[in-house]
């Protein structure tokens, strides 16, 4: 009989706790469709993408797509988004405790999908629907985004003729999104209507909140963002009754602008440098490298945590954009090796990081790095990362993040199961 991918991952990975494989190993494969998946679809948070029925894949529904939920609850708590693929191995049925995660016919766990929010179903007292007010809730976490459009979306670079956006993104093109919430671009200023309609979508979802994460799209200017997120910050402090931690997740801001964060009720960072290396960075995040600058994003980093504190201050970074950009490291083994140089000088400073996948891999990149070869290499990093965090007296969770929030990290799942 084959052996399950399941339990040939326990085996090649002893130390790593169950609940962390079956997590890496949804954001990498994803699950099939069955007809439990598009019923969720109905009453679940939805995802961004539909479910797209694969040439010759079994298609109980007619359509070419459906909609499905965007994230699995796993028994303990821990959240993952889903990845809709026909390939699969994966699929999710029925069962006596509701549903459960099946690799072919076996069992592998309990599951449920993240419901709508109460908030999900109520308007504004305007009579705007709340979820057309610039926020989503991850279980435990509400994050604000009222500001959704990137600018380094409409620059190009002069010599190249290259678009300043980050290379691995395409969620901040500024679009109807930004229309609906009254973004301009160039001004950092929040109109009040807007901004009103978001706080009370805060203090409806508060109960259930643990965590508020303040993001946006960046700005060309970093004064005017800074201020942008003070504003925010201001009215959210209005509302915060319960003193719930804040994360400010914009760029790497100057001193005194993480100062008047602080004052406003802020109580920790995450500028997010998204690629360790530098020369990878450049040509990675080209609009973070001409508009900001490497210096200012360290010395952003380092001075949130004489702000904030040691462990209230994070970056986010997207493994695999360092082997799979053009003249990006050859092979995963010295792709490991600068993340992991990178995560202790973070970690020696204070400084967490969180990795996310490169998601979904690019067909191209596919050929020279096979799927469960960049799953390896995944693995062995937030492994890594572990053992530094615990030489570091650093752990998860934080105030800002925890397991039942970070829905394509492993991190926080790690120091939960190992503590």
């Amino acid at each position: 009989m084959k052996e399950s991918r399941i339990r040939h991952l326990q085996n090649k990975y002893p130390d790593v706790p169950l609940p962390v494989l079956i997590k890496a190993e949804l954001l990498f494969n994803g699950v099939r469709y069955t007809p439990e998946l598009g019923e969720a679809g109905a009453w679940a948070i939805p995802n961004w993408h539909p479910y797209r029925f694969q040439e010759g894949e079994e298609n109980p529904t007619g359509k070419d797509s459906v909609n499905i939920p965007y994230l699995i609850i796993l028994e303990g708590g821990g959240l993952v988004r889903i990845l809709g693929n026909g390939n699969s191995p994966y699929n999710i049925v029925r069962d006596i405790d509701g549903y459960a995660l099946m690799e072919q016919d076996e069992k592998i766990t309990t599951i449920d999908f993240q419901k709508k929010p109460l908030w999900h179903k109520k308007n504004t007292s305007d009579g705007t629907p709340m979820v057309q007010a610039g926020a989503t809730q991850h279980c435990d976490m509400l994050i604000l985004n009222p500001t959704p459009g990137c600018e380094y979306f409409l620059y190009t670079n002069e010599q190249t003729g290259e678009n300043y956006r980050c290379k691995f993104c395409h969620y901040g093109v500024p679009d109807k999104r930004t229309k609906i919430l009254g973004q301009k671009s160039g001004i950092g200023d929040i109109s009040s209507e807007h901004l009103n309609r978001l706080m009370e979508v805060c203090a409806e979802a508060s109960p259930a909140i643990k965590h508020f994460y303040l993001v946006g799209g960046s700005m060309t200017d970093i004064d005017e963002e800074g201020r942008r997120y003070l504003q925010l910050a201001e009215a959210l402090q209005k509302v915060n009754k319960s003193n719930i931690p804040v994360c400010c997740g914009s760029s790497s801001l100057k001193r005194d602008a993480l100062l008047r964060l602080r004052d406003a009720g802020v109580t920790g960072a995450c500028f997010n440098l998204e690629v360790w290396d530098e020369d990878i960075w450049k040509r990675a995040c080209p609009g973070k490298a001409h508009f900001t600058g490497r210096e200012q994003w360290l010395k952003g980093l380092t001075d949130a945590v004489e702000i904030f504190g040691r462990g209230n201050v994070m970056s986010a970074f997207v493994a695999g954009i360092e082997f799979n950009i053009e003249k990006g490291f050859g092979n995963t083994d010295e792709a490991l090796q600068s993340c992991v140089n990178g995560a202790e000088w973070l970690l020696r400073h204070g400084i967490l990081p969180l990795y996310s996948i490169q998601w979904p891999f690019t067909s191209a990149s596919a050929k020279k790095f096979p799927l469960d070869s960049v799953l390896d290499y995944f693995i062995r990093l937030n492994a890594s990362q572990a053992g530094l965090r615990k030489k570091y007296g650093l752990a998860f969770p934080n105030d800002f993040v925890c397991h039942r929030c970070t829905y394509m990290q492993l991190e926080c799942d790690f120091d939960f199961y190992l503590k």
